[in-house]
């Protein structure tokens, strides 16, 4: 299923070198934000660059990997040791034990070799107002205190601010040589970087096709899951444009420092950036963690909590979970006064519908795409590429519900619209086109499908290359085409073929690929090799079951491929067990008139008259022709099935009679 969603583009980035030597400033920040906002000041004043981690609304993942990153940009740290603990990991933090974030960035930075100021601060010391921590973590920073004091490592004591700014400045011989460190080191970085620059012109067009790339490939799951694909899709970019992939991944690293560090770089950007560079996880939380404390301070509606939660709502759809990406998209809407600011109401309409559709409620997003269209047209007209956005996402939710004819209707009426805006070879052209021959492989008309799917594949192998995204999507649904005019031998070894480029390409778990491995289980299927088709569906399932969840319509497909496997085999029993089983969460899932549900009622039909079982067979068989009819009208081959499946059964109980 392709997403509705329309992209927005990558903000434009500055290059620039770092000039001053960094130095981390670690400390609790509910209790010394206004100490440590002095010691940056003096370091600012000396020439250095001052950066600190705060940790609100960040998981514990997160926090650790940022903090390794900054604390190694970092030249030095000084940490300001206070009487508050802070907040700690949720488990013990190898190799220190149970210790704080705060304790863990000094212990850390001193592991990794680098150079520590501790200042203790004294019981008098007028720290900021804070709620008073449990009696257990005053224990554990008492305990801390009393380390720093009784270890090898040098610390200075202070009782009061302005003892913190002479101790600071005092630091200067120290952070003098740190200084000259870095210029060494920064000399032996623009050598890299004039090999970089020579890369530059061809580096900004493959950032650019890597972030169009990266929806394509994210489709939800771990976040080791996530690095894996992001380094697939920079591999393949990497491969176009004749870059090293590290030269490419370089290039981008630097240009995210830069912006998160440039103070004229507005919010969304960061978040931008940090998509950019492959941290997804980041991303969100920056996103959420801004927009909520917007949210908290909000006397009025403004564009960058608009824009935050959007961008919350992006990562979430990325990261496949689709029910944030509903919540956060409703927030951002909320922000938004339909008449007055209408184009930034109907972006946060069309991301909600699309998180609505992805977990398979379809009437829903259908009614709310169904509205934005008419909205749409009546602001911009029926061409304009926003509401052709919105009308192509209702022809796919037409699609994912049978209604076969609506959706060709709009699908062939929509690909006027975009080759005319769009251009023949574009992506949303070759989509609709796409989902078009799928119309007509649904509709009994196979062969013109597989010739139209064979068309697109040459043209996209062309423009995108073999091993895109779409590229894939298309192949898979030639596969599809194949099996519907029984041409199972064609069709096991395209699938072959394109499982092994998606499986590399995508990982073992992207929604293509298992799409793939299944119909070339389906295959088999229609080989007659029903206990190898069998064993890969069930293990098929296993992994949707993990990736998606129990209920997602692609698992119930892959329940309903089972199910007729199970009954091919002779083992009508747990055929009959397994549709009893998945028509009710159909229903519920679906709706009552799904063609899904439609389907798995006509099976259930046939299993049940080979057993005999003939009224409960004859309703299910009426229910299936009745639905289907409703549906499809009486020319597909579908109809005909359960019309005839319907008769059969009719006769078997008059003669019965």
């Amino acid at each position: 299923m392709k997403s509705i969603a329309w992209q927005r583009s990558p903000p434009t980035l500055r290059a620039r070198m770092p000039s001053r030597p960094v130095i981390f400033i670690s400390a609790v920040s509910k209790e010394l934000h206004s100490t440590r906002d002095l010691v940056a000041k003096v370091l600012l004043s000396l020439g250095y660059e001052p950066v600190w981690q705060d940790l609100f609304g960040m998981e514990e993942g997160t926090v650790k990997d940022m903090l390794h990153r900054k604390i190694a940009a970092a030249q030095g740290l000084i940490q300001l040791v206070g009487h508050c603990y802070g907040a700690e990991p949720a488990s013990a933090a190898p190799p220190f034990g149970r210790v704080s974030y705060t304790q863990y960035e000094a212990l850390h930075a001193r592991q990794q070799g680098q150079r520590v100021w501790y200042l203790l601060l004294e019981e008098n010391f007028p720290a900021d107002a804070h709620e008073a921590e449990s009696l257990e973590h005053q224990q554990l920073q008492s305990a801390y205190r009393q380390r720093i004091r009784g270890a090898e490592q040098l610390y200075h004591q202070a009782c009061s601010p302005l003892e913190i700014e002479n101790r600071v400045l005092r630091l200067r011989d120290d952070l003098s040589a740190l200084r000259d460190q870095m210029l060494a080191s920064q000399q032996q970085q623009e050598q890299k970087l004039t090999h970089l620059l020579d890369a530059q012109q061809q580096g900004l067009a493959a950032v650019q096709e890597l972030h169009l790339m990266l929806d394509s490939f994210l489709k939800g799951g771990s976040e080791a899951k996530l690095n894996e694909d992001y380094d697939t899709a920079l591999r393949i970019v990497s491969a176009r444009h004749a870059l090293e992939p590290e030269i490419l991944r370089q290039l981008i690293a630097e240009r995210t420092d830069r912006t998160l560090s440039d103070p004229q770089a507005d919010l969304r950007q960061k978040v931008q950036a940090l998509r950019e560079a492959g941290r997804f996880i980041e991303a969100r939380d920056f996103a959420l963690e801004h927009a909520r404390r917007l949210q908290t301070a909000r006397q009025q509606a403004t564009l960058e909590e608009f824009e935050l939660w959007m961008e919350a709502s992006d990562s979430e759809h990325a990261l496949g979970h689709y029910a944030k990406t509903e919540e956060y998209a409703a927030k951002a809407e909320s922000l938004c006064d339909r008449e007055e600011d209408f184009v930034n109401w109907a972006i946060a309409r069309h991301r909600k519908t699309s998180g609505i559709m992805h977990m398979g409620r379809y009437d829903e997003a259908r009614v709310l795409c169904e509205e934005l269209i008419a909205l749409r047209t009546e602001r911009f007209g029926r061409d304009h590429l926003d509401t052709l956005h919105s009308r192509m996402g209702r022809a796919t939710i037409l699609y994912n519900q049978g209604h076969f004819v609506e959706a060709e209707t709009e699908y062939r009426a929509g690909l006027v619209s975009l080759k005319m805006v769009r251009g023949d070879h574009h992506k949303d052209t070759l989509l609709c086109r796409m989902m078009l021959a799928n119309v007509l492989d649904d509709t009994d008309r196979s062969a013109e499908a597989e010739a139209e799917h064979r068309a697109i594949i040459a043209i996209k192998e062309e423009v995108l290359g073999p091993e895109h995204f779409d590229t894939l999507l298309s192949r898979l649904n030639l596969i599809i085409a194949l099996a519907q005019q029984n041409k199972h031998q064609e069709a096991e070894v395209e699938a072959e073929v394109t499982w092994r480029l998606a499986h590399r390409v995508m990982g073992p778990e992207s929604p293509v690929t298992l799409s793939t491995r299944k119909s070339l289980a389906l295959a088999w299927h229609g080989l007659g090799r029903h206990q190898e088709a069998e064993d890969e569906c069930r293990k098929i399932r296993v992994v949707q079951e993990r990736v998606f969840g129990p209920e997602h319509p692609r698992i119930l497909r892959t329940r309903m491929a089972l199910a007729e496997i199970l009954f091919a085999q002779g083992r009508t029993e747990e055929a009959v067990a397994e549709h009893r089983a998945l028509i009710p969460v159909q229903e519920r899932v679906l709706g009552l008139g799904s063609p899904d549900v439609l389907w798995s009622c006509y099976e259930l039909a046939r299993c049940l008259e080979s057993q005999g079982k003939l009224p409960e067979a004859l309703a299910l068989a009426q229910r299936a022709e009745a639905g289907s009819r409703k549906l499809f009208g009486d020319g597909l081959s579908g109809v005909r099935d359960a019309e005839q499946l319907r008769q059969r059964v009719e006769a078997a109980l008059q003669q019965a009679r």
